[in-house]
């Protein structure tokens, strides 16, 4: 998010904070701390990548699995600063991701998608359901890129100020799809819906009725889902 990515530079994995920093990342963190540069032109570009999995765990009892793992990549995380100091002057400018930067992907889904499905598999239990499969998937990235301009003043040895400005362009898309819902009965893996209308031909009267009903239901609830979405937003600071 834009409060929590720290990592605004290489030099960010060496201590963990640069909020002191008086070097050209200070672009970032500490625009006023640019004043103690000697006086001069300064450019840095650095670049982290970044592996790693996101587990989510769900205790809903009629899950096939609890955990759900997301692998989150990010090859390319770069910042860069150009700041040009003279006498008690600095001004400086930056172009970098200052949220999101990779992607997530699910080769599972989600939870949140699957627990709808198993509620119905197990509401279906008195009908001799015993369980269910699907097949989901979700991938999502985010980008925040920001443009950045700072001027920087030295009031005194001990004492500087700076003002900046700061434009965020936000780019997230989400993609994935909900398939194939099947319940396993005792004839093997069966749409929902066409197990409850042969449920059906074995009742009678109202029983009968409702199970073709619920039959209706399910063809619209259980039927093949995608999602491709996007989402933008501009920001000032």
């Amino acid at each position: 998010g834009l409060v929590d990515n720290g990592n605004q530079s290489a030099s960010y994995i060496r201590t963990m904070n640069r909020n002191a920093s008086t070097d050209i990342d200070a672009v970032y963190f500490n625009p006023a701390g640019l004043t103690k540069l000697e006086d001069g032109l300064y450019l840095s570009f650095s670049n982290q990548s970044v592996w790693q999995e996101k587990e989510i765990k769900n205790d809903f009892a009629a899950l096939n699995e609890d955990t759900y793992i997301g692998d989150v990549k990010a090859m390319f995380f770069p910042d860069f600063y150009i700041a040009y100091k003279t006498g008690k002057l600095a001004v400086s400018g930056a172009v970098m991701p200052i949220g999101g930067g990779g992607s997530a992907d699910y080769a599972k889904g989600l939870p949140s998608f699957e627990t709808d499905i198993a509620g119905m598999a197990a509401s279906l239990a008195p009908y001799g359901v015993t369980g269910y499969q699907t097949d989901i998937s979700f991938e999502g990235s985010s980008i925040y890129l920001a443009g950045q301009f700072n001027v920087s003043y030295a009031i005194s040895d001990m004492i500087s100020v700076a003002v900046g400005g700061r434009y965020i362009s936000a780019n997230n898309t989400y993609e994935g799809y909900v398939k194939d819902i099947q319940v396993n009965t005792a004839a093997g893996f069966m749409a929902p819906g066409d197990y409850m209308r042969y449920v059906a031909t074995t009742l009678t009267g109202a029983d009968s009725l409702t199970a073709v009903g619920t039959a209706s239901y399910l063809d619209v609830a259980t039927a093949d889902v995608e999602v491709d979405a996007g989402q933008t937003g501009t920001a000032f600071n």
